[in-house]
């Protein structure tokens, strides 16, 4: 699969966006003669088809590297050769693209867009992509879309054990965070900032006293009626890492569980803090993320399907490619 160009493997969403053309709406700027590039059971695929497809990709490979031409232009052709095998496989079935169901999902885009059809196409046509090409890079869409539910989604399932696995070994926890206990000595028209010092001593004086086991931490509270935090018991609340002024932050996030803090200064007044719990990050629940995991598994799921059909289809079509003879 050359880089110009994603396979559609998973189901396509048809009326999101207005420039639904996979590819860049310059086609077959250059002069091509020509020729036959390939035949599927038959089916012609023209080298102007190749450039009409990959033209982007061929030119700035062949800039880079004139030698590589010829590879960058089998590369595309190895993509129109599955499309038209994918193509034949969902005639086979009676189950090929009918204009009517173009014309709805067209008629889808423009509601989800909010104009009319004539709008769409007028818009379409302003972007520099005519507008058959749009029509046709919606078949191919379309046709992706119904063999991708018609033929590889049968081949394969989703369990439940799957999707755990996956959620036990890619999901984390979040960030741990911390209850913290303290006492806050605000500044006021008594004690101001330049006399933080008289805070600073006290508290110290407050320390010492618990680190000796002269004081209970209620009894730390009870000496410090002026705290913030005296009414709750020095009881703050729980903060992650980062949510703190910084110098709050870091002195709770250095601390042990249960160890004292020094006199933390800051503008609004003085600090002292105490880790009293770390709690674990909470995980999203494997419910809240099971769409994710579907769509993750599922993608994964039509790759390795979609290439398997590829190889087993080329080997009972008749593909013989003219490019690079």
């Amino acid at each position: 699969m050359f880089s110009g160009i994603k396979r559609g493997v998973v189901s396509v969403t048809v009326g999101c966006v207005l420039g639904l053309s996979l590819f860049g709406a310059d086609h077959a700027n250059a002069t091509i003669v020509d020729r036959i590039a390939a035949t599927v059971n038959n089916e012609v695929i023209t080298l102007s088809e190749v450039y009409e497809l990959g033209e982007d990709y061929i030119e700035s490979t062949a800039q880079a590297r004139p030698q590589a031409r010829v590879s960058a232009e089998i590369e595309v052709l190895e993509e129109l050769i599955t499309r038209e095998l994918v193509k034949q496989q969902l005639q086979e079935l009676g189950l090929e693209v009918t204009q009517e169901e173009v014309d709805r999902a067209i008629d889808d885009i423009a509601m989800r867009n909010s104009v009319s059809r004539d709008r769409l196409r007028e818009e379409v046509i302003a972007t520099g992509l005519e507008w058959d090409v749009y029509r046709d890079d919606l078949v191919q869409q379309l046709r992706q879309m119904k063999f991708n539910q018609i033929v590889l989604q049968p081949r394969f399932s989703v369990s439940d054990d799957e999707l755990r696995t996956i959620y036990n070994r890619e999901v984390t926890s979040g960030p741990p965070s911390r209850a913290i206990k303290g006492v806050m000595l605000p500044y006021n028209s008594e004690v101001t900032i330049d006399d933080h010092a008289v805070y600073i001593e006290r508290l110290n004086a407050a320390r010492a006293a618990v680190l000796d086991e002269a004081l209970s931490w209620d009894e730390l509270i009870a000496a410090f009626p002026e705290s913030v935090y005296a009414s709750s018991n020095g009881e703050m609340s729980t903060y992650a890492q980062g949510e703190l002024v910084g110098v709050l932050d870091e002195a709770v996030f250095s601390l042990e569980i249960g160890e004292l803090s020094e006199p933390i200064e800051t503008l609004a007044g003085v600090f002292m803090l105490m880790v009293s719990e770390e709690i674990a990050g909470d995980s999203p629940s494997f419910e809240s993320l099971r769409p994710q995991l579907e769509a993750m598994v599922n993608q994964q799921k039509f790759e390795t399907e979609m290439e398997l059909w590829i190889t087993q289809a080329r080997r009972v079509a008749s593909v013989d490619i003219k490019l690079g003879d």
